[in-house]
């Protein structure tokens, strides 16, 4: 799976996100996201509350994204393992502005309220959803 094909599922409306995190002492969080944006080809961006996803990324910078796209049948559906590293968490500032701003337009003005940090990854490798062992 190329980069170009996982940008277009991590940045198309279909596709379903999750985020898994874990903290210095190893306990592990999953959480749905939607607010996730794929530029470059090696980079993602999203807008992230004050919750378990933002307390293990300021212990542990790294991250596992998991995006699917639903297909007709279980064999149908597409997928990649997104692995990730913390670059940078912004609260405020031009990058937080244009990340936050853009989430509004998608979901509306009520998760402005929301959301506190705006978080770029780098991205470290990518993986096929289904892989040979």
């Amino acid at each position: 799976m190329d980069r170009k094909e996982v940008s277009e599922m991590v940045n198309g409306a279909q596709m379903i996100c999750t985020l898994s995190t874990c903290d210095t002492d190893g306990n592990v969080n999953v959480a749905v996201f939607g607010s996730l944006k794929m530029m470059g080809g090696d980079l993602v961006t999203m807008g992230i509350g004050q919750n378990r996803s933002f307390k293990n990324l300021n212990q542990n910078p790294k991250a596992v994204l998991i995006v699917m796209e639903p297909g007709d049948t279980a064999a149908d559906w597409k997928g990649a393992r997104i692995y990730l590293k913390v670059d940078t968490i912004e609260e405020d500032g031009p990058f937080f502005n244009e990340v936050i701003e853009g989430i509004v337009k998608v979901a509306g003005e009520g998760v402005r309220g929301m959301l506190k940090s705006a978080v770029r990854f780098n991205i470290t490798d990518i993986r096929p959803i289904l892989a040979p062992v």
